[in-house]
């Protein structure tokens, strides 16, 4: 009996991979390997005609057959497997591969082994449309598109007969192209092709870790045999790019940009201050904080819970209220006057958004020069002096990391020890960020003011 701890001792003449044979054949003098295997969809079972040309059958009356193989030879030089280690591991992986589909075709069921790419893609999209979230589902058909069209134009007609150094190819291909635009023109709206700038490396690598992720999930259903999960990483290596700090803006910017937007709202354009304020005391994503309900919001215990399905990391969250007072006190007198399903910024869209955050920041006429941000720069903000006021103890890093939604890694790195305007022993963030009163006077307010688009 073989020790625990020791792989399985294959026995004198019984073969490693069962159902796949390694085949060395010369080609212009030098040894090449294939592998060799019967394809369990297509090879059948024929009955055996008799010389008086009819089928024969046993003399309990079943029919006499015997199999006819349709045989697959494969080249394992071409998938790049050149060593004996190698060509055994792969060998080994097709073989458990061929015994799923036998079983899969002894049940009954349909199975092909030839995909064509865009039906397999479109059959991943199909299982996982109610698991992932629709920005996800669109992060990632941005990173298969590319490589659909790439196969459909280099002959990779059927996903199994992709190997690792056609996706590597396909790698090279894509890091070159140029970054897509908005058309102009009659051309339909939404319409974007390929324009002069190059793709940013961010951008890049969010395309291939997509493409990653949808090759795996097609890896482990057995429609690519020539792949490991090392070797999908392998060939679609990331583009090499430079890492640089979150950005967050310090007190004196913060106290700028509410008096900014508070001018802005004043001057009769659809509301943005609350908002705006909102965004750096609890450090939520925008469409998290745009699309909160008051049903969301328990004013009692101080509380923000965010469902599953509304986070982007598909993890319920608690945001807490106890350090933001000021917020906490307006939530509480707005929740008193509307009812559960409506939002706390019912008029605020991603467009009246962008317009808004264009008018504060630019410096035309009209415009109010506030301090350059970003909503996920007021994210930052949020978290950065949430750690270096340690305005929850020696858990701030753990408790900040919480209430954002990412891991503590991203806290350490990004946030501890960069505020150095921040006030020390703060027991609130809006004492922490400096302008306390500025956050009063900005949720003076329950009701927004007249909502106006432009």
């Amino acid at each position: 009996m073989a020790k625990v701890g020791r792989p399985k001792e294959t026995k004198k003449g019984e073969s490693k991979h069962p159902g796949v044979k390694i085949v060395p054949k010369k080609r212009a003098g030098r040894t090449v390997y294939f592998a060799r295997w019967a394809d369990p969809v297509k090879s059948r079972p024929e009955p055996i005609i008799g010389p008086d040309g009819q089928p024969m059958r046993h003399p309990n009356g079943r029919l006499r057959t015997r199999m006819k193989y349709v045989w697959v030879e494969k080249s394992l030089d071409a998938m790049g497997k050149k060593t004996v280690k190698a060509r055994e591991t792969w060998c080994k992986s097709k073989s458990k591969n061929l015994l799923a589909e036998a079983a899969a075709v002894a049940a009954g069921e349909t199975v092909t082994s030839e995909t064509p790419v865009k039906k397999a893609l479109e059959a991943y999209y199909k299982s996982k449309r109610s698991e992932l979230q629709p920005a996800t589902l669109k992060a990632y058909l941005q990173g298969t598109r590319p490589f659909e069209t790439w196969c459909a134009a280099h002959g990779v007609a059927f996903i199994e007969s992709l190997t690792p150094p056609l996706l590597a190819q396909y790698r090279e291909w894509f890091v070159g192209r140029p970054a897509h635009v908005p058309a102009k023109g009659k051309v339909g709206k939404g319409k974007r092709i390929e324009g002069t700038r190059p793709k940013s490396p961010a951008q890049e690598n969010k395309c291939l870790n997509s493409l990653r992720v949808v090759l795996a999930q097609l890896r482990r259903e057995g429609k690519l045999p020539a792949f490991d999960s090392d070797a999908i990483v392998d060939s679609l290596q990331f583009v090499k790019k430079e890492r640089a700090k979150r950005r967050f803006l310090n007190a004196q910017q913060v106290n700028a940009l509410l008096e900014d937007a508070q001018r802005h709202d004043a001057d009769g354009h659809a509301a943005i201050a609350p908002f705006t304020a909102a965004c750096l005391l609890t450090g939520m994503r925008f469409n998290e904080l745009a699309e909160l309900t008051w049903g969301e919001v328990n004013a009692e215990a101080g509380e923000i819970t965010l469902a599953a399905k509304r986070t982007k990391t598909s993890t319920e969250r608690v945001v807490r209220l106890d350090k933001l007072p000021t917020l906490w006190a307006w939530l509480k007198r707005g929740k008193l006057a509307s009812s559960d399903d409506a939002r706390v910024f019912p008029h605020l869209t991603f467009t009246i958004a962008r317009m808004a955050r264009a008018r504060l920041i630019g410096g035309k006429e009209g415009h109010y020069n506030a301090p350059a941000f970003t909503w996920h720069r007021l994210r930052a903000t949020c978290g950065t002096y949430s750690v270096c006021s340690s305005l929850y103890g020696r858990g701030s890093e753990h408790e900040t990391a919480l209430q954002l939604g990412h891991s503590i890694q991203v806290a350490q790195t990004h946030y501890t020890g960069r505020a150095k305007d921040v006030l020390a022993n703060a027991e609130s963030l809006e004492a922490a960020l400096g302008c306390p009163d500025r956050f009063r006077s900005t949720f003076a307010e329950v009701s927004s003011p007249t909502v106006r688009t432009a």
